[in-house]
């Protein structure tokens, strides 16, 4: 099967044809990665779940709803209630670029959203707004842009931390370096560069201060943000001279108030012109930290995940997670100090599932790590509409449980089109350990 990738630069007009594994793989624009979606007979598409663990151990969950018109709205779901958080026409809803939500603050009133508006669409140019309530979801305040530059270019792939009790950290990719001149051209001190960017916001909203983390990094894979001691760890796909694409990590420290130079996780050198869409996810319990993430180093997909007991400072060498072919769409939260649970999808088109297994980890010199026999969450489209699905644990009164949020698609018999649904997952946990139900 094909996989799409996306060139690194705001030429709208570019196609290359690349070979990989004896099949041809088009590259498109970042402009392909924006969802289609057809109403359905319950009035409105859901899609592109995300949620946290709020200070209570509830989930807030996001689900963007699409209505006949062109108006979409951000709904927020908690402990059975359901809110709508903002709303507009203007909207881009894009199965990899999808509206993140964080709380923070010792009250857990205190939540912020993020969602995309687009900015011009012959450019597919987008930004990012932001919403705050300190009352628990109860209200919004008007919408706040993390970045000030006014270029028509491409903003998104938005993480969240919390900072302080009354302050967060936003991390997105930002392409201002690509904003166009007279003739098209761009000015000799502008390079075809996408960067990664972050921002302090405190809970009025106030942007505190404004950091250039990497100056030239992939244009659109994800990027993920984790508290760690004594600062922030954010990772994403790096982009190296020659085109080398692979996964970086720095660190927001609390003593410096700066970030530092970004490190290698791990040197696949998969050497890929264009964006791969598939970004890395990070968690960690204290010094623990736990990378995963897609590559296809040697024209071979693969799921690999690494680890660390340093802070990140070090990381093991990598395992390969999947068994089949897979297309990547990782998530990891770590269990436990020592047990991590890997989460992507696998298999061809037709026959993908959402799978999920435990990797286990020791203090030992050599940084091993073992991997349990992989479960099969669920079946999934595979397709890009179907997204990225996100894993959480939570604590319920019915014990520890894997949580997953994702995309379902299914055939509207009338129109005889994929119709998105968002839907939601559940494993338990005994001591670490996964079982279905």
């Amino acid at each position: 099967m094909s996989m799409i990738i996306y060139p690194s630069h705001n030429n709208k007009t570019l196609s290359i044809s690349l070979v990989f594994a004896s099949m041809i793989f088009m590259l498109t624009s970042c402009e392909s990665i924006s969802s289609k979606t057809h109403v359905s007979k319950d009035n409105y598409n859901s899609s592109v779940p995300n949620f946290c663990i709020a200070n209570d151990g509830g989930l807030l969950v996001t689900e963007v709803r699409e209505y006949e018109g062109g108006m979409s709205e951000l709904w927020l779901k908690r402990e059975g209630r359901e809110s709508m958080i903002a709303k507009g026409t203007d909207w881009i809803v894009n199965w990899a670029d999808f509206p993140t939500i964080l709380s923070f603050g010792e009250s857990g009133e205190s939540i912020v959203a993020s969602y995309l508006v687009e900015s011009d669409p012959e450019k597919f140019a987008y930004d990012i707004r932001l919403v705050l309530s300190n009352d628990g979801g109860e209200s919004w305040s008007d919408p706040i842009s993390p970045h000030d530059d006014g270029t028509i270019t491409e903003h998104g792939f938005v993480s969240l931390v919390q900072v302080r009790e009354d302050a967060f950290m936003v991390v997105w990719l930002d392409g201002r370096n690509y904003t166009e001149l007279e003739g098209d051209l761009l000015s000799d001190d502008i390079k075809d560069q996408m960067q990664l960017r972050a921002a302090l916001i405190n809970s009025s909203g106030v942007i505190e201060e404004e950091f250039l983390i990497d100056p030239d990094v992939c244009s659109c894979c994800g990027t993920d943000i984790v508290a760690t001691p004594g600062g922030i760890s954010v990772v994403y796909r790096d982009r190296y001279a020659g085109e080398v694409r692979d996964i970086s990590l720095s660190r927001y420290e609390f003593s410096t108030g700066q970030w530092t130079e970004p490190q290698t996780v791990h040197n696949d050198g998969w050497v890929i012109a264009g964006c791969p869409v598939n970004g890395p996810a990070i968690d960690c319990r204290g010094e623990r930290v736990v990378v995963c993430w897609y590559t296809e180093t040697n024209s071979t997909a693969a799921v690999l995940a690494s680890h660390s007991i340093d802070g990140g400072l070090t990381f093991s060498d990598p395992m390969k997670i999947n068994s089949e072919y897979t297309q990547g769409r990782i998530d990891v939260v770590l269990l436990d100090d020592n047990i991590a649970a890997l989460s992507w999808m696998e298999g061809e088109i037709g026959s993908v599932n959402l799978q999920v297994r435990t990797y286990e980890f020791s203090d030992d010199d050599d940084m091993s790590a073992i991997l349990s026999p992989a479960i099969t969450v669920t079946p999934v489209n595979g397709s890009r509409a179907s997204g990225f699905p996100k894993m959480k644990k939570q604590s319920t009164k019915h014990g520890n449980e894997l949580v997953f949020v994702y995309t379902h698609l299914s055939i509207n018999e009338a129109t005889q089109r994929l119709t998105p649904e968002v839907r939601q997952k559940r494993l338990d946990l005994n001591e670490g350990v996964l079982s279905t139900d």
